[in-house]
C-alpha cells in the first residue's frame, strides 16, 4: 500500500552498508530487479560450510531483510548440497548501487564503481568482503610435499582486460598493495579468459592480512583465508 511504500523510500544506506554492497558484489553477491519489481534486491548465496559467513553478512543488512537467512538442500550432479541464503527488500536504495554496478543487466567494473568505494573507516570492508568471496591462499609446496611459501589470490573470473586493470590499480592506489594479474590461457568463460589478481610479495601480503584481520577475526570459519606462512 502507500503507507508501506512511503516507509521503503524513507530507508537509507548506512555507510558500511553500502561498502559491503560495493564489496560483494565484486565477489559473490547479486544484485538485479525482479520482472514485476520498480527497484532492485540484493541476494547472497553461500554454501552451508559458509554459514556463520553468512550470518555476518546479513547482521550488515539486516536492516534491509524481509526474513533472517535460510538454508535449502537441492541435488547437482547426483549429490545433494546445503546452501544458505537471503534476499535483501527490493528497495530505493539501492537503485544506485545498481547503477553504478550494473550495465544492460551484468555486472561491470568501472572507474565509477570503484571510485565509490569511500576512503572513510569502511575502507578496508569492501576489500575483506571481496577477499572473503573469492580469495585464498595459493601453498606452494615442495618436492616432499611440504608447504614452503604462500601467495594471496582473488578470483576475477571472466572479468575483461580492462576491468582487472580497474581493480588492480585501485588495491595499488587505495590500500598500497602491489599485485599482478595472472592469465589462465586455458580456461575460457564467455569469452574471456579465466584471470586471477595475485598479491605475492611479502610485505603486501602482511599488509593486506592487516587491512582484512579486523573483519576476518569476527568469523572463525574464515581464518584459513589469512593463515600465511614466510
Amino acid at each position: 500500500g502507500v503507507t508501506k511504500s512511503i516507509k521503503y523510500r524513507s530507508i537509507e544506506l548506512n555507510e558500511e552498508q553500502e561498502q559491503f554492497i560495493y564489496g560483494t558484489l565484486l565477489g559473490d553477491g547479486n544484485i538485479s530487479i525482479g520482472s514485476e519489481c520498480k527497484n532492485p534486491r540484493l541476494r547472497i548465496y553461500h554454501s552451508i560450510a559458509q554459514e556463520k559467513y553468512t550470518l555476518y553478512k546479513y547482521s550488515i543488512v539486516k536492516s534491509l531483510c524481509v526474513s533472517e537467512p535460510k538454508i535449502r538442500y537441492r541435488p547437482l550432479h547426483g549429490v545433494i548440497h546445503g546452501g544458505i541464503y537471503f534476499n535483501t527488500r527490493a528497495l530505493p536504495c539501492l537503485r544506485i548501487p545498481y547503477e553504478i554496478t550494473t550495465k544492460q543487466g551484468k555486472r561491470v567494473v568501472t572507474d565509477e564503481w570503484i571510485n565509490t568505494i569511500s576512503d572513510n573507516k569502511h575502507a578496508g570492508l569492501s576489500l575483506a568482503v571481496w577477499y572473503m568471496d573469492d580469495g585464498w591462499i595459493y601453498q606452494k609446496l615442495n618436492s616432499s610435499g611440504n608447504r614452503t611459501s604462500d601467495r594471496m589470490s582473488i578470483n576475477l573470473g571472466d572479468m575483461t582486460e580492462i576491468e582487472s586493470d580497474i581493480l588492480q590499480e585501485w588495491v595499488k592506489k587505495k590500500f598500497d598493495i602491489t599485485s599482478y594479474i595472472r592469465t589462465r590461457r586455458d580456461v575460457c568463460k564467455n569469452g574471456e579468459y579465466i584471470k586471477y589478481l595475485v598479491i605475492g610479495k611479502r610485505k603486501d601480503m602482511i599488509h593486506m592480512k592487516e587491512i582484512v584481520d579486523p573483519y576476518i577475526n569476527k568469523i572463525p570459519e574464515m581464518l584459513y583465508k589469512t593463515n600465511l606462512i614466510f
